[in-house]
């Protein structure tokens, strides 16, 4: 059968994860370690922590269109700093429009280091929220999805700080051009810990509406992504521009509110990124072989070499499963080297009660785990409704709201293989419809072997239009905007 318009929605929306965590919304503004400073942090210096107290508002923009604003607010108590951030983003996914709105308040004290935070982000009926806590080198942090908490422990080797305190730290240690900092960034969105490393490349003049301002030009890379910035002299952040054309641009609080809105046309955060090829292939869904030619990214980055994927030089192969000569197991699985794979995490509450019981319905008495693992895959496929959701994935949360894209099908589909004792692993990748590759998450089982498996798709094993990059949940799907923008894809065969 053609993959239908209505998968279009869905087949990409993991974009919208990565691009949130790249874009300067929750990864540089979340919380910094400042490891290479020449000398520990001092208590704040009052006449320069001055400097950036208040508000500060951004518009966000992607071409002509904005799409959204961002404000910031520290102010000074009694031995503490207070400080809170709002982002919200008005977007055009296929022709949907969606609404994101992040909270962020945090508790920070003299020489601002977090004391505590709490983190909220809210699309439509679906809200992820955590809340931590530091002390004694660990971060105690609890995430609320799907009406469940859960809590985690994360060892921390220095002080979490916030990009205010960094730009504070930046004045005090003396903005020269050349100098570079390697610094641990923890993300909450991502329950991770990465290097960021921040290079004051030169200083210009840059042009904000009517005034031309002398500024510090940044150059910030995250796994291989690089984020420009320009600061003040006195530490305000004036521009950033990100991968993928979005700008974010100092305004005054109406400007942020209410100026050019609606003046684009409107860019779709979906077919903008959407990768073309050189040849309509009619039903992607039948195809049993791939040959394709990559080219605009570091493949060696990748380990596009795995299982059913073969890289010759630029040139990669995809030959789909065989099922029928799996040597599949009886539940449970008594093979050991697996355990990885079946563990939960904060976002895969593959431990969780209700998940535990809810896949033991589906699967019932079913031991075999090759048919096991298409019950499960049967059962996400028929009970999430298929709609672009702008969220951070969590199982519990799709399991309670039933809605969802390719992340959310992925994400409890995950679980719940676990939940009975079949190792799963998430990847990431582009797969093709109409014509062109959309970016995408599915699954792969272990069933004897590793098989590949598309929720969303209903396909097991899925076809070999599934291009896989990265294996993993969203703390190493980030990996995948190195692709974004840049892949082309030529086909050289198919059958």
């Amino acid at each position: 059968m053609k993959l239908s318009k209505g998968y279009s929605k869905i087949l990409a929306i993991s974009i919208i994860a990565f691009w949130l965590v790249m874009m300067g919304l929750l990864v540089k503004r979340t919380y910094f370690n400042i490891p290479e400073f020449s000398q520990p942090p001092a208590l704040a210096d009052t006449d320069k922590a001055d400097l950036i107290l208040g508000e500060e508002w951004m518009g966000i923009y992607m071409g002509k269109d904005k799409i959204g604003y961002s404000v910031t607010n520290i102010q000074k108590g009694n031995d503490i700093y207070l400080a809170s951030e709002k982002t919200l983003m008005r977007l055009n996914v296929m022709g949907t429009p969606q609404e994101i709105t992040i909270l962020t308040n945090a508790i920070l004290g003299r020489d601002f280091s977090v004391k505590s935070f709490r983190f909220d982000l809210q699309s439509g009926v679906i809200k992820f929220q955590s809340q931590a806590k530091v002390s004694k080198g660990e971060m105690e942090l609890d995430i609320t999805s799907g009406g469940r908490k859960t809590k985690e422990t994360i060892p921390l080797k220095t002080t979490p700080y916030l990009p205010g305190s960094l730009r504070l730290m930046l004045l005090q240690q003396g903005l020269t051009v050349g100098k570079e900092f390697r610094v641990p960034i923890f993300d909450p969105s991502t329950m991770s810990n990465e290097d960021i490393v921040v290079k004051i490349e030169g200083k210009e003049k840059l042009k904000i509406g009517n005034e031309s301002l002398s500024a510090y030009r940044m150059k910030e890379s995250f796994r291989g992504v690089v984020v420009n910035s320009w600061i003040s002299e006195e530490g305000k952040t004036l521009k950033e521009e990100s991968p993928m054309g979005m700008v974010m641009v100092r305004e005054t609080k109406e400007e942020a509110l209410t100026k050019n809105w609606g003046r684009g046309t409107g860019t779709d955060i979906i077919l903008s990124t959407a990768v073309p090829v050189n040849i309509r292939i009619k039903n992607p869904k039948l195809v049993k072989y791939l040959k394709v030619r990559l080219r605009g990214i570091p493949l060696s980055d990748f380990n596009l070499a795995s299982g059913r994927q073969v890289l010759k030089g630029d040139i990669l192969e995809i030959t789909r499963e065989e099922t029928r000569t799996i040597n599949t197991y009886l539940l449970p699985l008594k093979e050991k080297g697996f355990e990885e794979y079946l563990k939960p995490s904060p976002l895969v509450q593959s431990n969780d009660a209700k998940i535990i019981e809810e896949a033991r319905r589906i699967v019932g008495d079913e031991r075999d785990a090759l048919k096991a693992a298409k019950r499960i895959m049967e059962w996400v496929y028929q009970s999430i409704d298929k709609k672009p959701t702008i969220s951070i994935p969590s199982a519990l949360e799709v399991l309670e709201s039933k809605v969802g894209d390719c992340n959310e099908h992925t994400t409890l589909f995950t679980a719940l293989t676990r939940a009975v004792g079949i190792p799963t692993r998430i990847i990431t990748g582009i797969v093709l419809s109409d014509n062109n590759f959309y970016y995408h998450a599915w699954a792969e089982v272990y069933v004897g072997k590793w098989v590949s498996i598309d929720p969303t798709m209903n396909q097991l094993p899925s076809d070999a239009t599934h291009i896989g990059f990265v294996e993993g949940g969203l703390d190493k799907q980030v990996e995948m905007m190195k692709v974004i923008g840049h892949i082309k894809a030529e086909i050289l065969g198919h059958k």
